[in-house]
């Protein structure tokens, strides 16, 4: 039994008395052509929806489960608890999505914040079962407690936080902007790399680099944050105690989901031995930032992605040609960077501030204080 706290006069119910777990279930074979499908890898952990793809009959290789526009997608896979959106079109899911279509007397935002507040993942959290993907299940989810108020009440609550979350959406997609405008600069700077097209020569980097596999991290694992990141085929994911390069390094993933995956760490790091470690010989001639760049934009990838186990050795990446450009051109692309980082910094900061007034109201409105 599952309790919490219930504001004087708002009726303590479960889930399945307000709203209905609706898995209606669709074969490949049912599918409508143009049908827009939603995985757990489109929806974000701040409840958007990004990309889903519009699928034809016999594209899915399993059942789903439908939904409209009336429904809540709730992921109930433990590493994804706070992927629950509110679709805006109809479309079908993955059965790792639980589609929640409210009753009459729930307003559908209201129970949207409700189950997205940090209480009721913790919640999810710690009801989740399984070995190696813990999952939440239907039936620990439909006993959920949902403390109700009246429906305007509930109303009024969603359309103060619908503006509270408005701010921090707006403030996330600055940050995003940020992104996007370094790949924009790169593109206008040095060409399309996939499409061969630059005012600048294209050759390799076999001459220009030193390349070596990382090492294990498990000797110098620490266990609490320092000021050397642990990087792997897919980021950070540790720090350690001592640092294996002290200067930028280009790291790029040489193995399974990863391979290819290239970052650029920004000073003292220990890179793993899932990925392959690309130094400049001349940070002069050849400047790690604009490598690091050049990497992410060839098609790296696509030339491995369709293999069973993916992976990417030395010699490929130093036979990948990119434009090698002036290096003026290429200090001028590190200050470029430079100055849009200081910009995403600023961005980072409004957005955390915005995250912690949405929290905060989140938690006075579902004590009955808003």
């Amino acid at each position: 039994m599952i309790s919490i706290q219930i504001p004087d006069g708002w009726e303590n119910t479960t889930l399945s008395e307000v709203a209905r777990l609706d898995r209606r279930t669709v074969t490949p074979d049912q599918i409508v052509s143009g049908t827009t499908y939603v995985g757990l890898e489109h929806v974000t952990s701040h409840g958007g929806i990004e990309s889903p793809p519009a699928v034809e009959p016999g594209d899915l290789s399993s059942n789903k489960f439908s939904f409209t526009d009336k429904h809540i997608l709730y992921g109930k896979l433990r590493p994804y608890l706070r992927k629950i959106a509110l679709p805006d079109f109809q479309g079908v899911c993955t059965t790792e999505i639980v589609p929640i279509l409210p009753g009459p007397n729930l307003d559908r935002r209201f129970l949207y914040y409700f189950l997205r507040q940090q209480r009721m993942i913790d919640i999810a959290t710690e009801r989740c079962a399984g070995a190696n993907l813990p999952r939440l299940s239907p039936k620990v989810l439909a006993g959920f407690p949902v403390p109700l108020p009246p429906l305007d009440e509930q109303r009024r609550i969603a359309a103060i936080l619908d503006k509270a979350d408005a701010i921090r959406r707006k403030r996330q997609e600055a940050i995003q902007l940020t992104n996007e405008l370094l790949r924009s600069a790169f593109l206008e700077m040095f060409g399309d790399i996939p499409a061969m097209n630059s005012l600048h020569p294209f050759g390799t980097v076999r001459s220009l680099t030193r390349m070596a596999s990382g090492k294990s991290s498990k000797a110098v694992l620490s266990g609490r944050q320092t000021s050397i990141p642990i990087y792997g085929g897919n980021g950070i994911n540790g720090h350690a105690t001592q640092a294996l390069y002290e200067e930028p390094v280009v790291v790029v993933g040489r193995v399974g989901q990863q391979c290819g995956v290239v970052h650029l760490t920004d000073g003292p790091a220990w890179v793993t031995d899932n990925a392959i470690v690309v130094q400049s010989l001349d940070p002069e001639r050849l400047d790690p930032i604009y490598l690091a760049f050049a990497f992410q934009m060839a098609p790296i990838r696509d030339t491995v992605t369709h293999l069973d186990l993916p992976f990417i050795n030395q010699g490929m990446l130093k036979d990948q040609l990119i434009p090698l450009p002036p290096p003026e051109e290429q200090r001028h692309f590190r200050t470029l960077r430079a100055n849009v980082l200081a910009q995403k910094a600023q961005a980072q900061s409004a957005f955390e501030e915005a995250d912690n007034l949405f929290n905060a109201l989140v938690q006075t409105a579902f004590r009955g204080e808003l």
